[in-house]
């Protein structure tokens, strides 16, 4: 079966993620050596301050890495009301991301002097950096537990339509009747790497259920399921019967 073509309107990334993935691997190699050697020389601080830094350069990396191969996972399930999907636990990384930069900043800034022999002195401006990093990490790890405190991101494909259940203001329900058409064109220039499914609505309106590969490997066949149902209302009776994740995991999507 030949691959499903990239919708309209995304826009691959992958030397940018491959550079960005590169340095924050760098980054996880540097701070897991300055563990070890901490660790055998027993400096405890050095090596808690180090293996935060690991951590959040690890989580970083494996994003970056899952991406970039497209390897998120399936997580979807069926039943009467129709297929729902579940977005990769992303939220959960995020806390423990920012959880280890915020603490390991935090102890950095506090301890500089007693660690200088394992990690790198900091200038004047390097620990005004530092602060302000500390900062958005909390503010980070906080914003992303009342995120999760509210729920997982489901997405519902239904009969009768869509139903998006995202964090914040970006949830909408959509009828099939309501959608004028479903493109990958994203709303703004900058969402062009964000693989973003457009529901373009008969008032005007147009909602995105964005980065669709956080549901879907790739995101593609995602989006030609969206539009398969959309355009065949015969075919929905698959929503509620399990063949829908069928075409997802075998990727048989018509894309007429």
């Amino acid at each position: 079966m030949s691959a499903l073509p990239q919708p309209d309107g995304w826009k691959n990334r992958y030397l940018l993620m491959g550079v960005g993935g590169a340095a924050v691997a760098a980054g996880f190699a540097y701070f897991a050596c300055k563990l070890v050697r901490a660790a055998e020389a027993t400096h405890w601080l050095a090596a808690v301050i180090a293996l935060f830094a690991a951590v959040a350069f690890g989580i970083m990396a494996g994003g970056v890495i899952t991406l970039l191969l497209g390897a998120t996972k399936l997580r979807g399930r069926y039943n009467d009301t129709g297929t729902t999907l579940e977005a990769a636990p992303a939220a959960v990384w995020m806390v423990v991301m920012c959880t280890a930069l915020g603490l390991g900043g935090g102890l950095y800034l506090l301890f500089d002097d007693q660690v200088r022999e394992d990690l790198p002195t900091m200038s004047s401006r390097d620990s005004g950096r530092l602060i302000v990093l500390v900062v958005i990490s909390v503010i980070g790890a906080v914003y992303f537990l009342r995120n999760m405190s509210k729920g997982a991101p489901t997405l519902t494909l239904s009969p009768e339509g869509i139903d998006y259940r995202f964090p914040g203001d970006c949830a909408f329900t959509a009828a099939w009747d309501d959608i004028v058409d479903i493109t990958g064109v994203p709303l703004t220039k900058r969402a062009k790497g964000t693989r973003p499914i457009i529901f373009e609505r008969a008032d005007g309106t147009r909602a995105a259920v964005a980065h669709a590969g956080t549901w879907v490997p790739g995101g593609t066949a995602l989006y030609w399921l969206c539009r398969h149902y959309w355009q065949h209302p015969a075919d929905r009776c698959e929503l509620v019967s399990g063949a829908a994740l069928q075409r997802l995991v075998s990727k048989g999507i018509p894309t007429a």
